[in-house]
């Protein structure tokens, strides 16, 4: 999985304003267009539930549930239209939200710091073409699988070499893998190796407990270094060494946290954690490696040193800076790269700059006149600003895209593997991390109203444009285990209110005895904006009714995150993408509760939906797998665990003088292809063009 930051909801077109008002006990919501070149839309909304938002969104909130929104809204017509590239040799994406969170493989777990690590970091598997559904050997030349299916071989390539000069082997591959497995991070993407390797289960707390045991020591290391969960078979021969047959697991070995880095460069970098903290031992991989590169339990709230700030590995383009401030990331292309499994992989744009433009108008401008070459996610929809470039009439009439900009192109929408979603913090803390006195999201009722409060159809139909559909499950369509009948929860404000009512008197909240919930949404995110403001405007109008009112919280993505996962909001809206095509990598981090990560951070746990979980990943697809995976399903839906909104599509935005270079090895996302595995772009396999 990976946290995605920018869902569909930011694709922009002309002005649009949306204005949310509660009408007694139902919602109307109003979409006023303005097609002047500037307005302004100040509002304040009363505890009786009047919200109006606009397209930048600056939200503030007051004790009693009130929301306020100023924004200021501009449409610039493009002054000047290329259509013959300025700068061949740089491309420029811009996108929004804050940046990576970060860009250390063993510890990164979102969309924006694994768009990094895809073009830096390299696995022994990888995606050809744009099929989701199949991996090809990649710095290994092959895989063989043991006739009981739980030892993995590889053979490496040899004579490769990371960009600071020092040689991919054996050694390598071992560090990399034991350093994700050594940190643990809880909140990463270890948990896919965790699951499956030898002595991997028995070593991770952050597998088997709660956030935050860290209670590592040099034994447990030790111990896990002697279950060997990997084995060095030669100087370019490596095993993996599983617990269980698991068909999924070459996808895994196409996954962020398998990415091997340097470990020269890691180790020198390595900041020795206190003591009686466990590291990797000396010599654990071999080639005389000293102790260290990794500190058990260095858990990303504690990894904030060079190590989480850069990344060297063999891929393509060399991390030349990431401005952590700004968000900004340089990347230039590595002039000895090997080339990728047919030697034809050669970055043609040197220079690639990664730029957070948060302002929606400044983006468009910026498309539109050629200072960026891409949008990645620029263009928001939620605003309608995507009508600026795609025809509103033709999209509202067939769902088909047509561009109305010269020289700009929008393709799409494709669909995506990824089922966005707020999540239910049953376990809120305080700033200081001790526990609140109100925990409401403990009780099945509470989080039922919640659920019949979000007006998903609206959300999809007026704020979204039906570019997405709605999610009723942890699993997107198109994936194994996906149930088209199962259902949503319907808007209901008089079913919400009856619930709330019920619970109030033994949860502590009531017109006597008001309480106040934080409903969270990353900064430029304009789409969980709207969803945020929505929820929040519903409650608080039947607030003097129930005595629960709602504030509207916005952070930028990376403490967006880092607040999440502290349990410091009490409703957050996120999305999950797919890690590898298998339900697996869905029910995981949705269902179980000691592995996976939203049950985790929303504090869920549920012993029989766990030994569910661990049934069907031991079962082949059938209907047996298939049972199971409903029961998971459909006992999440019935404890409303999770307010579903939408599966994600993507709309691909680049100027006409960017191409994807014809027989690209791996899909880039700028042709009509979209590989819903990899994540933004893969800038190897883009080119300019002289002309559009």
């Amino acid at each position: 999985m990976k946290f995605s930051h920018n869902a569909i909801s930011n694709v922009t077109a002309a002005i649009i304003i949306v204005v949310i008002l509660i009408v007694g006990v139902g919602a109307t919501y109003y979409f006023v267009s303005s097609s002047s070149s500037t307005t302004t839309v100040v509002s304040t909304a009363t505890s009786t539930g009047t919200v109006t938002t606009t397209s930048t969104g600056i939200v503030t909130t007051t004790s009693t549930g009130t929301v306020t929104t100023t924004s200021t809204a501009t449409s610039t017509s493009s002054a000047q239209n290329y259509n013959v590239d300025p700068h061949p040799n740089q491309l420029t994406v811009e996108t929004w939200g804050g940046g990576p969170q970060f860009v250390d493989p063993a510890v990164d777990y979102e969309t924006s710091g694994s768009g990094v690590i895809q073009n830096v970091n390299e696995q022994l598997m990888f995606f050809k073409g744009a099929d989701a559904t199949q991996v090809v050997p990649w710095l290994a030349s092959s895989q063989t699988m043991s006739t009981n299916g739980t030892v993995y071989t590889y053979q490496l390539r040899q004579g490769l070499k990371f960009s600071d000069g020092t040689p991919f082997n054996s050694s390598a591959v071992y560090f990399s893998i034991m350093r994700t497995l050594v940190i643990d991070d809880p909140s990463g993407p270890g948990w896919a190796l965790d699951q499956v390797l030898r002595g991997a289960v028995d070593y991770s707390q952050s597998f088997n407990a709660a956030y935050g045991t860290n209670n590592y020591t040099q034994a447990a290391v030790n111990a896990l270094v002697n279950a060997a969960p990997i084995t060095i078979d030669g100087p370019y021969t490596v095993s993996f060494h599983l617990i269980k047959p698991y068909a999924a697991w070459p996808f895994i070995m196409a996954f962020s946290p398998s990415a091997i880095v340097s470990p020269s460069w890691e180790l020198k970098n390595f900041i020795e954690p206190p003591a009686g903290t466990g590291v990797l031992p000396a010599n654990a991989g071999g080639d005389g490696l000293p102790a260290g590169g990794a500190a058990a339990g260095d858990y990303q709230d504690a990894i904030e040193t060079t190590q989480a700030g850069m990344t060297v590995g063999t891929g393509p383009y060399i991390l030349q800076s990431w401005d952590r401030t700004t968000g900004d990331v340089t990347l230039v292309a590595n002039p000895n790269y090997w080339g990728g499994p047919d030697g034809s992989i050669k970055p043609t744009i040197q220079t690639v700059v990664l730029k957070q433009v948060n302002d929606p108008n400044t983006r468009e401008l910026d498309l539109k006149t050629g200072t960026a070459d891409i949008g990645n996610a620029a263009i928001p929809i939620a605003t309608g600003q995507i009508f600026d470039f795609v025809n509103q009439t033709t999209w509202t009439n067939s769902q088909t895209i047509q561009n109305i900009q010269p020289y700009f192109s929008v393709k799409g929408p494709f669909a995506e593997l990824e089922t966005d979603f707020a999540g239910l913090e049953q376990q809120i803390k305080n700033p200081d991390g001790s526990v609140a006195s109100f925990q409401p999201f403990q009780d099945p009722n509470v989080r039922a109203a919640m659920a019949y409060l979000f007006d998903d159809n609206t959300f999809a139909n007026q704020v979204e444009k039906g570019f997405s559909p709605l999610a009723t499950q942890i699993i997107p369509p198109g994936m194994y285990g996906y149930n088209s009948s199962l259902e949503g929860t319907p808007l209901n404000v008089t079913i919400a209110t009856n619930l709330l009512l019920a619970a109030g008197p033994k949860d502590g909240f009531g017109p006597n005895n008001p309480q106040t919930v934080n409903i969270g949404y990353n900064t430029g995110s304009t789409g969980r904006e709207d969803a945020a403001i929505i929820l929040a405007s519903n409650i608080n109008s039947i607030a003097k009714q129930t005595g629960l009112y709602a504030n509207v919280v916005t952070l930028p993505w990376p403490q967006y995150l880092s607040e999440i996962r502290t349990h410091q909001l009490g409703v957050w809206f996120v999305g999950w993408i797919v890690d590898y095509v298998d339900p697996d990598d869905f029910l995981v981090p949705f269902a179980s509760g000691t592995a996976g990560t939203y049950a985790i951070w929303s504090g869920f746990d549920n012993t029989t939906i766990d030994s569910w979980v661990t049934q069907e990943q031991v079962t082949s697809n059938g209907p047996a797998r298939a049972a199971i995976i409903n029961n998971i399903q459909s006992a999440i839906n019935n404890g409303h665990y999770y307010i579903w909104s939408l599966n994600g599509v993507d709309l691909n935005e680049a100027r006409t003088w960017i191409q994807e270079k014809p027989n690209a090895f791996v899909a880039s996302n700028i042709g009509n292809s979209y590989l819903t595995s990899l994540y933004q772009f893969y800038y190897a396999s883009i080119e300019p063009t002289a002309t559009s």
